[in-house]
């Protein structure tokens, strides 16, 4: 019996653990920022780890997405009008940029890592299940 209780409470630990990353488990999004009246815009972006953003030139003239941190991630060359230029973003971070023809455009992408929830439904649920099964075990003992 207690062999049995011992396994179901080591499943369900097992499972408590990977249940918050199942249940914020999410697709990577992909951002837009449009080149247009010689800005980024938006300027500032805040995405996910994993997500893409893709830069659209509607401002009739070329541009370029160019990093200025320490990096070096972004490099298109010239964007020609109508012209994309896509990113994805595989680090955590801020990553700063600007157009090397037009230095006074400038933008950023803030790139941020996914938190688990731990604090959801089923996470608790399972939690108070593993306490009432843990204290059957200790008074069977006692």
């Amino acid at each position: 019996m207690i062999l049995v209780l011992a396994s179901i409470i080591l499943s369900m630990v097992v499972a408590a653990s990977a249940l918050p990353f199942t249940l914020n488990a999410r697709g990577a999004t992909t951002w837009e920022v449009d080149i247009s009246g010689f800005n980024f815009v938006p300027s500032t972006r805040s995405i996910l780890l994993g997500d893409t953003v893709i830069w659209t030139n509607n401002d009739g003239t070329p541009h370029t997405v160019t990093s200025t941190d320490s990096t070096g991630e972004l490099g298109s060359g010239d964007i020609a009008d109508s012209g994309t230029y896509s990113h994805l973003f595989a680090s955590p971070g801020v990553f700063t940029y600007r157009c090397e023809l037009h230095p006074s455009m400038t933008g950023s992408v803030a790139v941020d890592t996914v938190i688990p929830e731990f604090s959801g439904l089923p996470f608790v649920m399972l939690g108070v299940l593993a306490l009432v099964v843990g204290l059957m075990v200790v008074r069977r003992k006692a």
